[in-house]
């Protein structure tokens, strides 16, 4: 998720509490998230989560080729675990529904407003 803006993999990531989040509007490069990975091991952490967005310069994929190349630098195992369209969703419980019934509304009395501006992130050439 998050082809074309990182917010969902941001929102995931802070919702996971994860070590390190990779999204397209901020460019991440391996070492970095490396660095993230190793200070939580220092500060005593077994295991961290990095979520990264599919649309970000080093997407999953690309980040795992990094460390599988530089498996000696990394100085501990990796895992990805990219998700399905199953993983992605679940049956919405009651706090989803009003939730969304809550910004549909915000969303409607918005335009009835005239304000159609939204937040977009900076483009970027394909």
């Amino acid at each position: 998720m998050g082809r074309d803006y990182g917010y969902l993999a941001l929102m995931a990531g802070i919702a996971g509490g994860a070590e390190a989040v990779v999204i397209l509007e901020f460019e991440t490069d391996p070492e970095t998230v490396a660095g993230e990975l190793r200070a939580a091991y220092e500060r005593g952490k077994a295991h961290a989560l990095v979520v990264v967005a599919e649309g970000a310069k080093y997407n999953a994929e690309a980040m795992a080729a990094h460390f599988r190349e530089h498996r000696e630098a990394l100085s501990f195992d990796l895992r990805v675990t990219p998700l399905g369209h199953v993983q992605r969703s679940g049956t919405p419980g009651a706090f989803d529904r009003i939730l969304a019934t809550r910004l549909g509304c915000g969303a409607v009395e918005a335009l009835a407003r005239g304000n159609t501006a939204c937040w977009s992130a900076p483009s970027r050439a394909r």
